[in-house]
């Protein structure tokens, strides 16, 4: 280990690298989503031009490189420490929002979708990349930048930063509480009409044959129900809009094409499909 400057960086330099790396990330994924997607897509969680998941790799990836910058200790270190950040945020995603944000499932070994061997290894290169090319040139523009002109900096892109983070945590939340609640719709809506077949099956003869009250009974119940399940449809259709009308929502369905749940997949690809309607 060796008396690596890095240590001594004040917090307003370690968010200075933060928000690099997290614009870095936004552009690199955006002009690949944006050439698999032929359309300009604004790639990630968040409303803004940022990707935080890239600014915690790449905080950690020059945190591991402290004890070593040798290529091949930091291929292996940041492939395998970028890949448990990657577990790990998939899985806090997956049970807090019921979705993960991306998906390796048409990957070869992938586990869950949430992390690949293919992931593993562009992480790897990209820490050496970032270590042995991309860090002593940013570490330079940063160092040129004056004390008062950085802090000032830092504490106008950081409020931005957390009030997006906060108004994109709730649409995520939001869309998770309406996949919830379309799929609690979704299975009244079978129920009943199951019991409308049975009904219409044993009553069919009865409401044919207009028997007195049984007869009057039988419509009335089957009015009733179909009432009841086109109130249920109509409903689940309202979700859908609302799901899609809030613009950090609807960013966090385009922004994220290959988000997927497994507790709620049905209910999820009806918001892709109402987004496809969406013009506003």
């Amino acid at each position: 280990m060796y008396n690596d400057p890095m240590i001594n960086y004040s917090i307003d330099q370690w968010l200075f690298f933060f928000y690099f790396y997290c614009v870095f990330g936004w552009c690199f994924e955006s002009a690949y989503m944006s050439v698999c997607n032929k359309k300009l897509t604004n790639r990630g969680f968040m409303r803004g031009p940022y990707l935080p998941i890239y600014g915690a790799g790449g905080l950690m990836m020059m945190l591991i490189s402290i004890p070593s910058r040798s290529i091949l200790y930091l291929f292996f270190a940041g492939a395998i420490s970028a890949t448990i950040l990657e577990f790990l945020t998939g899985t806090v995603m997956e049970a807090v929002f019921k979705a993960s944000y991306w998906d390796y499932s048409d990957k070869k070994f992938n586990y869950k979708g949430i992390i690949c061997p293919s992931s593993t290894i562009a992480w790897g290169v990209l820490t050496v990349i970032f270590m042995h090319f991309l860090y002593t040139p940013l570490e330079r523009v940063m160092l040129s930048i004056p004390v008062n002109t950085m802090t000032i900096a830092v504490r106008v892109l950081t409020p931005i930063f957390l009030l997006d983070f906060a108004f994109s945590f709730s649409a995520a939340m939001s869309i998770r509480d309406i996949l919830i609640r379309m799929e609690e719709l979704k299975s009244e809506a079978l129920r009943l009409k199951k019991r409308l077949d049975v009904l219409q099956a044993f009553a069919g003869d009865t409401v044919k044959k207009g028997i007195g009250a049984r007869a009057e009974a039988a419509k009335l119940e089957l009015a009733a129900l179909n009432a009841r399940r086109e109130a249920i449809m109509e409903s689940i259709d309202r979700m859908r809009r609302a799901g899609i009308e809030n613009i950090f929502g609807r960013g966090i369905l385009r922004g994220n094409p290959t988000m997927k749940s497994i507790h709620f997949p049905q209910s999820l690809n009806d918001l892709r499909e109402q987004l496809k309607n969406f013009r506003k």
